[in-house]
């Protein structure tokens, strides 16, 4: 499935250009200058076998940082970010085992350690799971010697956000790649400068630090003949709360004005109706900027030309609705004013409403604090009608599948407010929510005279 046109994901810049506030992306200003030494001399010392984890050692031209010790080999990783590149020079669909950034590492970067070096930096089997918040494939598990952390081993190996917190060789702040997918495979995850993990990611071809890491042989000796394996942790599956609350099924489905909707209430002569299939794609906003549902470019596309697109006769039928924009009940982004709409959009609250909540809207999500992930994930899920559609921003077509699982746009704002809730296509509810200039799908929803 394809949600695209944003420049930053989770509101944070990878390099000067990219849209959006907060600061807390993994740009720097100069990258450091590269070892480019290529002879053979004598090696560096090698590190005392009663080097400890946290201690910082020397090796190949750079300091390190030792996360792990085992079977005689040390884990490190640079302690600085040396360097400033894009995970992959095209924004295109990209895995750890095809990225630029991961070529390069095992390639030029590499290939400038002397003879010696070389020879003690183990070559590791690193396992590339799959992203554990959105699911986004990780891509087959790969053989390097030099590689980036994942998602799971910026966890483990750093005990909270300020020991993630790296600097360049400016001494500033810098934020770095993960080796990890993020919520798309057009996205790689990465450390902010304040030391958070972004598990949303940011466009892959945009320039981020790196901090290369590898396995290093503390005697020198020959290697074994099984590298040994990065660590991650399992992807954590919350269980079901208990909750009182009928599931979301058996819906009416009516015809009006071309589509299939779903009945969700009645009450006074009137029917609040979505649709019931995603029938098309589009930017919540075309601008990367501070907006609301009432100031926001979806609003005025489904108030203006798709409302227009009804026959008169329909549109008589189309009650004008007073929309309460409540704040994010997680986060307090101000939802701004209250509007008046032909068309909407569900709230976060509307869709726990009519298509139920296993209680974690009040009491949160123990396990992914960023949304809402329960028993009624099912009835959340919505198909694509299909299609071919134009992507504003990459300025080129692409095509959905007819009967394909989509997200869909909520009206809610999400953590900030250059992002918008959304539920997505396993039908978690994503409180955190998308960036605003994401291509997601669309449910109109209304209120219908009967």
């Amino acid at each position: 499935m394809k949600r695209l046109a944003v420049l930053l994901v989770a509101g944070l810049a990878l390099s000067v250009t990219a849209c959006g506030g907060g600061g807390d992306g993994v740009y720097r200003d100069e990258p450091e200058p590269r070892r480019t030494v290529t002879s053979d001399a004598a090696p560096t010392e090698p590190p005392a076998l009663t080097a400890t984890v946290g201690e910082i050692i020397q090796f190949g031209g750079y300091d390190w940082r030792v996360l792990d010790k085992k079977d005689g080999k040390a884990l490190i990783i640079t302690d600085k970010v040396i360097d400033d590149r894009a995970y992959n020079e095209k924004q295109e669909v990209v895995t750890w085992e095809t990225c630029d950034l991961r070529a390069y590492l095992n390639g030029e970067f590499y290939n400038s350690f002397g003879k010696a070096d070389k020879a003690r930096v183990a070559e590791t089997q690193v396992i590339n799971n799959d992203n554990p918040a959105y699911g986004t494939p990780g891509g087959n598990d790969t053989t390097d010697k030099i590689f980036l952390l994942s998602i799971d081993e910026a966890n483990e190996y750093f005990s909270d956000d300020n020991a993630r917190v790296a600097y360049n060789s400016e001494g500033n702040a810098s934020g770095w790649w993960l080796r990890s997918p993020g919520s798309l495979s057009i996205y790689a995850a990465n450390v902010f400068l304040n030391g958070s993990v972004n598990v949303l990611g940011n466009h892959v071809f945009v320039n981020g630090g790196v901090r290369p890491a590898l396995w290093l042989n503390l005697t020198g000796e020959a290697l074994p003949t099984e590298p040994p394996a990065t660590t991650q942790s399992p992807t954590p599956t919350p269980g079901p709360p208990a909750t009182t609350q009928p599931p979301a099924s058996d819906y009416e489905t009516i015809r009006f004005g071309g589509y299939d909707w779903r009945v969700l209430d009645k009450k006074d002569g009137k029917a609040l109706i979505i649709t019931d299939k995603v029938i098309f794609d589009r930017a919540y906003n075309e601008k990367q900027e501070v907006v609301t549902w009432e100031t926001c470019d979806l609003r005025a596309y489904l108030n203006g030309e798709f409302y227009n697109s009804f026959d008169k006769k329909d549109k008589a039928k189309i009650v004008k609705t007073k929309i309460g924009n409540e704040d994010n009940q997680w986060y307090g982004t101000p939802g701004g004013n209250d509007t008046d709409d032909h068309i909407f959009l569900l709230s976060i609250e509307v869709v726990v409403k009519y298509f139920c909540d296993g209680g974690q809207l009040k009491n949160g999500n123990p396990d992914r604090d960023w949304l809402i992930d329960d028993q009624y994930n099912d009835d959340r899920i919505a198909c694509h009608v299909g299609g071919t559609y134009y992507d504003n921003y990459y300025e080129e077509e692409y095509t959905i599948d007819e009967g394909e699982a989509f997200g869909w746009w909520l009206r809610s704002p999400g953590d900030v407010s250059g992002r918008a809730a959304a539920v997505g296509d396993r039908g978690y509810v994503y409180v955190f929510g998308h960036d605003i200039i994401d291509y997601d799908g669309v449910r109109p929803a209304l209120w219908l005279t009967l």
